[in-house]
């Protein structure tokens, strides 16, 4: 199945076609427990200074507070997967929420760092079992193929929403209520998803399903762990941080071998046989890296150049990502007019060119409240033209009946340029440097992977349009 004969029908996102009734419920459940886990993502961003102040974490302990969560959730992802396969996939979505609540409670009781990173390790791991469980709920209650890929595309363009929506929910909720409050006001959507999943939701399993696979689960993640420990090591020499990365790379490529020899493996090679399936992958990372990792240190960014309190750094975050729920409904138009490469494309340029401005404008200290605020509505414009759509492609390039498992590569591809993107931007930020301009090297990596993902998307291979 190759990229030109797919082309129309995954980027396309009729969601008034599902019917809010009844037979929606299981849908809407799994998208609002999705939700909780894509929020949870990025919600922090705003409150790191001050839980910095609190615990004393420093610029390292920041970016693991972030990374720890996509590290145990990427680890896990098909494992959890397996675990819903065999064990029942609501049962795996219920028992991910169920945990889920309670790494939120202990998130907000933290004490220290360490109970800190400890809950959002464990939230990461219970985001693992409510993908799977979720995924595989949906491929099973919709068993007619377009119906099942508008209730996926749903649950695309909500989680979207809600990672562009945490740090302003974030900065909002820090400045009225405390931080803690991130963790806490997740507890009632939590109970709320637990009952719907149990009332409307059907059990199903598959006790010959994929096995476990321990191996490259570890393969997996030191692929992803490893780099990432690389990048924010405070200690070691520069040649055992080459020597890390060196590792990491190696571990991914014994990943590819390894899968490619299983009879049932975690991730399909079917879904990489094709340049265009490649280049969507390569697409997913770059936008994690160009646009969702600087959520996390945007709100540091206007705090530091304008001294922006959390309340006002959440109404500036509102307004800088807002586009991100705005503009899916024009990518998805967008995309059937001049293809998933062309849109892709376009969005990655306006990405590159908004990102690139606003870090020369930081570095020169030339850099108003207005036009900072502007500039980052431009990256999110673009990243919202793009987010939903190139997800859905990658879904739809599977092989029949993987919708599921094509889910989860996108969401662990997502995950691991998160992770990367953080930590290769927290390297670059300056601490001695004045206001902004401490940021202006972390902006202009993000600018870096944006203009790497305009090159990617100019070479996927051109679509065929019907007719």
């Amino acid at each position: 199945m190759t990229l030109e004969n797919r082309s129309a029908a995954p980027t396309r996102l009729p969601l008034a076609r599902l019917p809010f009734g009844r037979d929606a419920l299981p849908a809407l459940a799994v998208t609002a427990a999705a939700s909780l886990t894509q929020l949870d993502v990025t919600a922090m961003a705003v409150a790191l200074p001050v839980i910095e102040a609190e615990f004393g974490l420093g610029a390292v302990g920041m970016a693991w507070v972030m990374d720890v969560y996509s590290l145990a959730f990427v680890g896990l992802l098909f494992a959890a997967g397996a675990a819903a396969d065999r064990y029942g996939r609501r049962l795996a979505l219920v028992v991910g929420v169920c945990v889920f609540a309670a790494a939120s409670l202990l998130g907000g009781l933290a004490w220290n760092g360490t109970s800190l990173l400890a809950a959002r390790a464990l939230q990461g791991v219970a985001a693992a079992f409510i993908i799977a469980g979720g995924f595989a709920m949906l491929s099973l209650a919709y068993p007619d193929p377009g119906r099942r890929a508008r209730a996926f595309g749903l649950m695309g363009v909500v989680t979207g929403a809600a990672m562009a929506l945490g740090p302003a929910v974030g900065g909002l909720l820090t400045a009225s209520a405390g931080w803690r409050w991130i963790f806490l006001v997740k507890l009632p959507v939590c109970l709320a998803a637990v009952w719907t999943v149990l009332r409307w939701g059907a059990e199903s399993r598959d006790p010959e399903g994929r096995p476990f696979d321990p191996a490259g689960l570890l393969l997996l993640s030191l692929a992803l762990a490893l780099p990432v420990h690389a990048i924010l090591r405070a200690d070691g020499t520069a040649v055992s941080r080459w020597v890390e990365l060196a590792a990491g790379v190696a571990m991914a490529a014994a990943f590819v071998v390894q899968q490619r020899r299983r009879r049932r493996p975690m991730i399909d090679p079917l879904l990489f046989a094709q340049p265009g399936s490649i280049g969507i992958g390569l697409i997913l990372v770059l936008l994690s890296v160009a646009y969702w990792a600087v959520l996390v240190y945007l709100p540091a960014f206007f705090q530091a150049a304008f001294g922006f309190r959390p309340e006002q750094t959440g109404i500036a975050m509102l307004v800088a990502t807002l586009p991100m729920v705005a503009f899916p409904a024009l990518g998805a138009r967008l995309v059937q007019r001049r293809g998933i490469g062309g849109t892709a494309a376009a969005a990655f340029a306006l990405m590159a060119v908004a990102t690139a401005a606003l870090a020369v404008l930081a570095m020169q200290g030339a850099l108003s409240v207005a036009a900072a605020v502007a500039l980052a509505a431009a990256a999110g414009s673009g990243a919202g033209l793009v987010n939903a759509q190139v997800s859905a492609a990658l879904i739809a390039m599977a092989p029949a009946g993987q919708a599921g498992m094509a889910s989860a590569v996108a969401t662990t591809l997502r995950q691991a340029g998160y992770a990367l993107g953080i930590a290769c931007l927290g390297l670059a930020v300056r601490p001695g440097l004045e206001g902004g301009a401490a940021y202006a090297g972390a902006l202009a990596v993000a600018a870096g992977a944006a203009a790497a993902g305009l090159a990617v998307a100019v070479l996927l291979p051109r679509e065929r349009r019907p007719g």
